[in-house]
């Protein structure tokens, strides 16, 4: 996959975009239709644009298709909300009027600025330390309690661990480990899952700092690399 990302001058990642337009291409042999497709790598396929508050809190994220390297539609486009004390509570969908995940009970009257009822879509309730970093999260699925997650973390308040357990019995809760080089840049992230959905993540850093590659390694199947390059971009 190729892709640019774009930051400012505090660090936040403003734009990211992904090539590969997808296209397709029909084929008619003895009758039968046959369609394959393909991925254009020198196009761009979608752009995203974040927006940030004074607090570097990322407040807006809008994603926008492209076709033949021009922005064809956008695809989707969230706003984020904050409690008084910082936490994100609140991914909403501006254009479905849909809450993916909050902190409001179901028993709450949601509403837009326009006084529009919200849709309530997902609900996750959240434990949060005094440092404000999640500590324990109960995550539902058309209202089921579908799984339950810890996190732990080290004296430098770094992520450690996380242990996933899902609602099935027949699954074995899932341990993932975080580790840091010395100056605390995340180097891997390991699932105890033999099949994990996301795979294992290993990451290799240049000498100033800036990430050089990520390695997604899916246990038994084709691994990918990621490589990043760099340049400032003068304004």
């Amino acid at each position: 996959m190729n892709k640019y990302l774009i930051f400012d001058e505090r660090n936040n990642l403003i734009e990211e975009c992904e090539y590969g337009e997808r296209f397709a291409v029909t084929k008619i042999r003895d009758s039968i239709v046959m369609i394959s497709h393909y991925n254009d790598f020198l196009k761009k396929n979608r752009i995203t644009i974040n927006k940030y508050d004074s607090l570097n809190r990322i407040i807006l994220e809008e994603t926008c298709r492209y076709k033949n390297n021009i922005k064809s539609k956008v695809y989707s486009k969230y706003q984020y909300l904050y409690d008084d004390v910082y936490n994100k509570i609140t991914r909403i969908d501006i254009d479905n009027d849909t809450i993916f995940y909050s902190s409001i009970k179901k028993t709450d009257t949601l509403y837009n600025i326009n006084g529009q009822k919200f849709r309530l879509e997902n609900e996750d309730t959240i434990f949060y330390n005094q440092l404000g970093h999640p500590i324990f999260k109960n995550e539902y699925c058309k209202g089921e309690l579908n799984s339950k997650r810890e996190y732990f973390y080290n004296e430098k308040d770094k992520l450690i661990k996380e242990i996933k357990s899902d609602n099935l019995s027949s699954l074995e809760p899932e341990i993932i480990i975080y580790k840091y080089n010395t100056i605390d840049s995340i180097v891997s992230v390991v699932s105890s899952r033999k099949y994990s959905l996301n795979g294992n993540y290993y990451y290799s850093y240049f000498k100033n700092g800036k990430l050089k590659k990520i390695k997604n390694d899916y246990k038994n199947l084709p691994h990918r690399t990621f490589s990043y390059k760099y340049k400032k971009i003068n304004n």
